[in-house]
């Protein structure tokens, strides 16, 4: 159509320049006249072929633009598929996962009331500032008094075209969104051992960089100590002491939990069917480990505590800690391998009792453990343990 506009122009041009001649009564030579109307349509012509090659140059640079914007979701999609696994499936541990995280583990372990579907959720943004969008997996949490945070499980970006995991959280070694591409930390590592601090990413998205780092750890005269650094390393050796009370220690880390916000999470439901296998959401049933509640109540009044990383205490009904344990699942079998450890009395840290924990013909977990001799506990060799109320 371009082409066809610029002739008509040129015809326009020589009509024009023909009636202006007979207008003065001036007579134009054929060969002239002829001459001029070859040099219009030349004009033409080198006209479109600019107007081509302007359109060629642009198309290019729309194409080429379209190639540098690749589409991230896509190289995402095995952290999808992964997550979406283990939200259908649960958790398998006799799997080696490459992206879920303890942090989604131990979501699927106890997951409340919602749907897990809904309530785990993904963001897609750009943290570090380089053009790449970082990929967050998490979920809010809602912990009382400190009110709704947004509980990250996993940090991913992009490198050689694949993910890369760049930090993953749980629930003893939590991040939460500060705002503004930084992140709030907070761990625990027993009694006397508190962390916390505020980290950004690297230009690359690919490392932490932490602007504060506070922790505390116990000193020679069995005093607590506050340390703070700003590489992130648990350890007194590189970190300055910080004199302080205990109330402006445990202020400052309240001041840094206000500071947090709330992302809006996208449901990584709405990624079912594209990048997991919509429909399939009934539970593995090769181990009972992961049909396991956190609490389980023995008719006696002990309990028995199952905890994320797979082993479990056993405690009285004062909460004192009688047993720890592990477990082997035997899949296929319908049972799990079980030994006792005893932390109380002359037979401290050693294997007591070896058995299985399985479903009798009623549907209960029966408990069959055979105790080393000498020893009171449980020695009917069978306890029947019933969900916790």
């Amino acid at each position: 159509m371009k082409r066809k506009s610029m002739i008509i122009l040129a015809g326009a041009m020589v009509c024009a320049f023909l009636t202006g001649c007979q207008k003065t009564g001036e007579t134009t030579p054929a060969a002239d006249r002829e001459e001029t109307v070859t040099e219009a349509s030349e004009t033409a012509t080198e006209t479109v072929k600019e107007s081509d090659a302007a359109k060629t140059e642009a198309e290019t640079e729309t194409e080429q633009a379209a190639a540098a914007d690749p589409d991230y979701e896509a190289l995402y999609a095995p952290v999808f598929a992964e997550v979406l696994e283990v939200l259908e499936n649960g958790y398998d541990y006799d799997k080696e996962y490459q992206y879920a995280s303890n942090g989604l583990m131990e979501k699927v372990m106890y997951p409340g009331d919602g749907d897990l579907m809904e309530t785990v959720g993904y963001v897609m943004t750009d943290v570090s500032g380089d053009g790449v969008p970082e990929l967050l997996i998490g979920c809010d949490e809602d912990y009382g008094e400190v009110g709704p945070q947004s509980m990250i499980f996993n940090v991913f970006t992009i490198k050689e075209e694949k993910p890369y995991p760049v930090f993953e959280g749980w629930a003893r070694s939590s991040y939460n969104w500060m705002g503004e591409d930084h992140f709030y930390y907070q761990g625990s590592g027993g009694a006397a051992i508190t962390l916390f601090g505020e980290n950004h990413l690297c230009k690359d998205g690919t490392e932490i960089v932490w602007d504060d780092f506070y922790f505390t750890d116990e000193k020679e005269d069995g005093k607590i100590g506050f340390y703070h650094n700003t590489t992130g390393v648990f350890d007194v050796k590189e970190a300055e002491e910080v004199q302080m009370s205990d109330d402006d220690f445990y202020g400052l880390m309240e001041s840094y939990e206000k500071r947090c916000k709330l992302l809006s999470w996208t449901p990584i439901g709405t990624l079912q069917g594209k990048y997991g296998t919509a429909g399939d959401t009934e539970p593995k049933t090769d181990s009972l480990e992961k049909e396991l509640p956190d609490e389980w109540l023995f008719l006696n009044g002990a309990i028995l505590s199952i905890e994320p990383d797979g082993t479990f205490g056993l405690y009285d009904d004062s909460y004192t800690w009688i047993f720890s344990g592990t477990w082997e699942a035997n899949p296929g079998k319908d049972q799990v391998g079980v030994k006792l450890f005893s932390e109380v009395g002359d037979a401290g840290n050693r294997a007591v009792a070896e058995g299985t924990l399985h479903k009798d013909g009623t549907g209960y977990l029966v408990l069959d453990l055979e105790f080393e001799g000498g020893l009171t506990e449980f020695t009917d060799g069978s306890v029947t343990l019933s969900k916790k109320q």
